[in-house]
């Protein structure tokens, strides 16, 4: 009897014991299910590397005013590719747009003729801005107080800017002194803006600041994602060995690029001598590369403007990986055509 019960008083707590372990370890499973770190989002692609070689260089970006391109998307590199994703890549390539000054003159599922020309603003009847293009947004912060402050005093300091175009033009030269700012804290009306990841480049932040910077004071603006024409020559003044290396390795290329659509006009006033003012249009301004030409290709408008840049920048990786882009007719001026 007495061993009888002394082995049921050890059974009785070994029982204790197991269940007691056996609720620890379903508690500590619960436990750490619910404290699973969030799965990762894939990583963006490198659209900050990504360059589009043309075979010949165009006239000097300052010079061009006309070029006619022809834009070709080329099958995936996959022999049996997912039908759903090259559907959505002829949906995008067709999605090129009309604005600005340029427009598609010609289109079929996989060749766009496509006209840039700064003599002819494209008309906007069909692309007038909506309610987005004047708001905040994640990426875009125009309820930035120091931002929206900062802009409000550029503008003040030129009385004569009365314009929306002038206006604009005004704020994307302030935006730019913003990004010149090389004292350890940056300019005050940038801290909003979100620290970009770098696959986008340094295109990004800017082309963010000064859509929130034109949102803040009323003027509709998006952003844009698109290619500009990037062909630096070699200097000629350098000796032959030298220029001859030096324009080996330069190629003529487009490379990704982002900027903003502002829309402007439609409040000029006509002036004497001058000709008649252009109705209201979508501009392109960008803060950090301002030279005002034709070299630049928009493939989509109102994009990486979200929290979650991976849908907009994938869809733009597989466009860039894919597109040809053909000089058919570049002009410096209008008028010789």
């Amino acid at each position: 009897m007495g061993v009888e019960s002394q082995w049921g008083g050890c059974s009785g707590r070994w029982i204790g014991v197991v269940v007691g372990v056996s609720l620890l370890v379903i508690l500590s499973t619960a436990t750490g299910a619910d404290t699973e770190a969030p799965p990762q989002a894939p990583p963006l692609p490198d659209l900050s590397g990504q360059r589009i070689v043309l075979e010949r260089p165009l006239p000097q970006r300052s010079e061009l005013r006309y070029a006619l391109y022809r834009l070709e998307l080329t099958h995936p590199a996959d022999p049996a590719p997912d039908r759903a994703a090259e559907r959505a890549g002829l949906e995008r390539f067709a999605s090129i747009p009309r604005a600005g000054v340029q427009r598609p003159v010609f289109a079929d599922e996989r060749t766009i003729l496509l006209v840039v020309d700064a003599g002819r603003p494209v008309n906007p009847a069909a692309d007038m801005p909506r309610q987005r293009h004047r708001k905040p947004g994640p990426r875009v912060p125009a309820e930035d107080e120091a931002l929206a402050r900062s802009a409000a005093e550029a503008l003040a300091d030129q009385p004569d800017a009365t314009t929306s175009s002038e206006r604009a033009i005004v704020l994307s030269q302030t935006v730019a002194r913003w990004w010149a700012d090389e004292s350890e804290e940056g300019h005050p009306a940038l801290a909003a803006i979100t620290p970009w990841p770098r696959p986008l480049g340094e295109s990004a932040p800017a082309a963010w600041s000064l859509a929130a910077a034109l949102r803040s004071q009323g003027i509709p603006a998006r952003v844009v994602a698109g290619l500009v024409y990037a062909y630096e020559p070699a200097e000629a003044d350098k000796n032959e060995q030298e220029h001859e290396q030096e324009q080996a390795d330069a190629e003529p290329a487009f490379t990704f690029r982002m900027w903003v659509q502002a829309w402007v006009g439609g409040d000029e006033q006509p002036r004497e001598g001058q000709p008649p003012p252009i109705g209201a249009r979508w501009v392109d301004l960008d803060a950090t590369d301002p030279a005002d030409h034709t070299g630049r290709i928009a493939l989509a408008s109102g994009v990486l403007e979200n929290q979650d840049l991976h849908p907009d920048a994938a869809a733009l990786a597989d466009l860039l990986d894919r597109l040809r882009i053909e000089v058919i007719s570049p002009r410096p001026f209008p008028g010789d055509r």
